[in-house]
């Protein structure tokens, strides 16, 4: 058969198909890849999925949402984000606006769900942390403004704890 290849092809041309050949045997198409990383990930993404409800402090006039849900193999996530105002009118704090909307990439490392978002300038991003306490109960912290009309605007951080809706 060879004798009949070098007839009909140059030995560049059998060199390259002996090679492809001894290639193909080495490195077979059928290679089972190790998902043990994912399907861990996978498993560790599925701890934070559901609704969970807190209050950043007492007095707060409604809670602070997150849910997280599982699409496909990837957990997506939302957040209740309000904007709630003082009119200084007698009538308390008031809720001006209030929407879910997405979170950005979630990344999942063991019991900690991280994600980053854009802060005060577009350049800047913040970073903002859940960390699974119990099956019921996940601690956020992140970094916040405080602003008061007298004086500066402070950079502060937000911790509280939220449970998981049953």
């Amino acid at each position: 058969m060879i004798k009949h290849l070098e007839e009909t092809t140059s030995r560049r041309a059998i060199l390259a198909m002996a090679l492809s050949s001894a290639g193909a045997m080495a490195f077979p198409g059928n290679i089972k890849k190790d998902n043990t990383s994912q399907n861990s990930n996978v498993e560790a993404e599925k701890r934070f999925v559901g609704t969970w409800k807190g209050k950043s402090h007492p007095d707060m006039i409604a809670d602070n949402v997150l849910i997280f849900k599982m699409e496909g193999e990837r957990l997506r996530g939302t957040e209740r984000q309000l904007h709630i105002r003082d009119a200084g009118d007698g009538r308390g704090p008031q809720i001006v606006r209030d929407e879910y909307v997405p979170l950005p990439d979630l990344r999942v490392e063991g019991k900690t769900l991280t994600w980053k978002t854009k802060w005060i300038q577009a350049d800047q991003e913040a970073l903002r942390r859940v960390t699974l306490i119990s099956d019921d109960e996940i601690l956020f912290e992140a970094v916040g403004i405080n602003r008061s009309n007298d004086q500066p605007t402070l950079i502060v951080p937000i911790s509280y704890k939220l449970k998981r809706e049953k």
